[in-house]
């Protein structure tokens, strides 16, 4: 990926260096929070992304992974989070697409080159670059003052070179030529002047999982006030509970597992089964989601179990994690349980 004057001069003139970038129109509608540890939002302040993720679960997971790491960069009682609005969608077209002579800020790989990987060497691959996606923050004391902008590029390990051939890279190696890309993209946005010192947040998200029931992590950042772009690695992964890792790795939440298990198998007879997967965050749980399916259409037994759940968790309040349970009966959720890192005892939502 060759960085130099002339792809800055062919980006200002295909980014359109001398033309605002679009602002927040006047009236401003917010979304008012009602947790103080979240943004306020713009009305229709939703990035636009591109469909190119496999799974809706990855976006999801992406969006949420961004504006919890932007909290540490933009506060929440200072922000308000809004839409994207640096890369459109005809933006969005030229960057995914494969660096050429006419499309010189594209941000995967040019026909003809070849990817390295230790000893190994590959043709050049049309996705490794699979999506981008934008949150921009505005001033609370003037919505119209935009302060910064977080973006994520999303990295495939899965990708296809231009004979839609498939290959499997490494992880760093989708790693380290997406922080690569991250810094063309971040030279290209410099030369508007309204981004010339705004603070840009990037982010980047491998899309592979050992796992397909699971999200992908994001696994390096950048908080980049001029052209310099310097990542620092990010420790993120996920567990699925049952399973022979969990007993290696995380005992004690297996044995928060097996304490469920115990006294749902306490409380009934009946078919339930119970399935869990947990983030990580620098090898420490940050937050555990447990499906629970019961075959009972009893209202009264679904209740009941609801109840045995959360006081058994109950007994868990000194766990610094968020933790959820659903109970579903077939594909219906019956009962959300849930706390956060700050409760002590967990709440239960009907949703029958």
């Amino acid at each position: 990926m060759k960085i130099n004057l002339i792809f800055v001069l062919c980006c200002c003139m295909l980014m359109g260096c001398g033309k605002p970038i679009e602002q927040i129109e006047t009236p401003i509608v917010k979304i008012q929070k009602t947790d103080e540890t979240e943004y306020d939002i713009l009305k229709d302040g939703f990035a636009y992304s591109r469909n190119y993720t496999p799974k809706a679960s990855n976006l999801i997971h992406v969006e949420k992974r961004m504006i919890e790491l932007s909290k540490e960069v933009f506060e929440t009682e200072s922000s308000i989070l809004g839409q994207g609005m640096v890369l459109d969608e005809s933006s969005l077209d030229r960057l995914l697409s494969a660096e050429s002579s006419t499309n010189p800020e594209g941000l995967n790989m040019e026909k003809g080159e070849r990817l390295k990987e230790g000893d190994q060497s590959f043709p050049a691959m049309r996705n490794i670059v699979s999506n981008i996606t934008e949150l921009d923050f505005y001033d609370k004391n003037d919505p119209s003052k935009r302060i910064g902008i977080s973006l994520c590029l999303l990295m495939n390990t899965n990708v296809t070179d231009y004979e839609y051939n498939s290959y499997e890279i490494s992880l760093d190696t989708a790693k380290n030529y997406g922080e690569e890309a991250a810094k063309k993209l971040v030279l290209s946005l410099r030369q508007k002047e309204e981004l010339r010192d705004l603070p840009i947040l990037v982010l980047i998200y491998s899309l592979s999982s050992q796992d397909e029931s699971l999200p992908g992590v994001m696994v390096s950042q950048a908080l980049s006030h001029d052209e310099n772009v310097n990542f620092v690695g990010l420790d993120e992964s996920w567990m699925i509970f049952p399973s022979s890792e969990a007993n290696r790795e995380d005992s004690e939440s297996v044995l928060l597992f097996e304490n469920l298990k115990e006294a749902i198998n306490s409380y009934t007879k009946e078919t339930v089964t119970m399935i869990a997967r947990g983030h990580y965050v620098d090898k420490e749980m940050d937050s555990l989601k447990i499906t629970v399916q019961t075959y009972s259409a009893s209202y009264q037994f679904n209740l009941g179990l609801a109840q045995v759940l959360a006081s058994e968790c109950d007994e868990l309040g000194s766990l610094n994690m968020k933790l959820k349970i659903e109970i579903q009966y077939y594909d219906d959720v019956i009962f959300t349980i849930w706390k956060d890192e700050q409760q002590k005892q967990c709440s239960i939502l009907d949703l029958s």
